[in-house]
């Protein structure tokens, strides 16, 4: 929440993806400084058994997303496990959509690796008789012989 002037307050925009349960959800999209997992830790590390800690021995450590400027990326998939000591582990795999470039590596899920040769504008684009082109146009010894 972030004060306003006349005593009121509103919420940071950086926690609006965030669920119920402070993490992102699958299928979010999320920016630069944008905070992804609400986490606390405590202030003190050392193992004491048997002593709750109250809310002021906890200290805010926002997990917040690191791309580049001006780019945004979606939440593909959200993992959560524990360990052998009960300790738990939060995953998140990003998924970024960039216009392709000259260069750019592209592969199948059969291994078939391509490389992007050129970008060819739409008019230069060969068409048939009814007006239609192609939107990619492929390298045939690229596809495996059956």
């Amino acid at each position: 929440m972030l004060p306003t002037g006349n005593g009121d307050f509103v919420p940071d925009p950086r926690f609006q993806i965030l669920d119920n349960d402070g993490l992102a959800c699958p299928g979010e999209i999320i920016g630069p400084n944008d905070i992804y997992v609400n986490k606390q830790s405590p202030v003190n590390t050392t193992p004491t058994p048997n002593r709750e800690l109250s809310d002021s021995q906890y200290k805010t450590t926002h997990v917040t997303y690191k791309g580049p400027k001006g780019e945004t990326a979606v939440v593909d998939k959200v993992l959560l496990m524990s360990d052998t000591n009960e300790n738990l582990c939060i995953k998140f795999l990003f998924r970024h959509t960039r216009r392709p470039e000259v260069g750019d590596k592209f592969s199948s899920r059969h291994e078939q690796k391509d490389v992007c040769g050129t970008i060819v504008q739409q008019e230069d684009f060969p068409f048939s008789e009814h007006g239609i082109c192609p939107v990619l146009i492929m390298n045939p010894h690229g596809y495996p012989r059956s």
